[in-house]
């Protein structure tokens, strides 16, 4: 198992840029999170092991390999729009005590990890 978390700097990402073909850097070029995909897979096949899951957030990239699965997920710890804390059920908050903005990013981040493992989509956040 190897969990790793990394802040994107010039070195690794011109690393990541040299490992891969330039027909999978342009697979991943339409995305949005590009430098952060790319170098997670990168890590990733610095580490092979049998299963692996990928987080990315603000030039933060968190990888876990395994031989086991595992899925994983990452946020950045703010306040958001009052409104969101209520797109979780009271019984999801009554499990964890209290419903405020640190339950509600403990919550988010499970469901998330469900999402990647089961290959579902964002919009099934709310059905799990």
């Amino acid at each position: 198992m190897h969990l790793k978390i990394q802040k994107i700097n010039k070195q690794i990402y011109k690393e990541a840029l040299e490992y891969f073909s330039k027909v999978f850097i342009r697979s991943l070029k339409s995305k949005s999170t590009f430098k952060e995909s790319l170098v997670a897979r990168y890590l990733i096949e610095q580490n092979k092991k049998k299963f692996s899951s990928i987080s990315h957030k603000n030039d933060l990239v968190f990888i876990w390999t395994s031989d086991e699965k595992i899925w994983v997920d990452i946020e950045i710890y703010k306040n958001r729009d009052i409104t969101l804390l209520d797109k979780f059920s009271e019984k999801e908050y009554t499990i964890l005590w209290w419903k405020n903005w640190k339950n509600f990013y403990i919550l988010w981040t499970a469901k998330e990890s469900i999402i990647k493992l089961e290959n579902l989509v964002l919009d099934d956040m709310w059905k799990i």
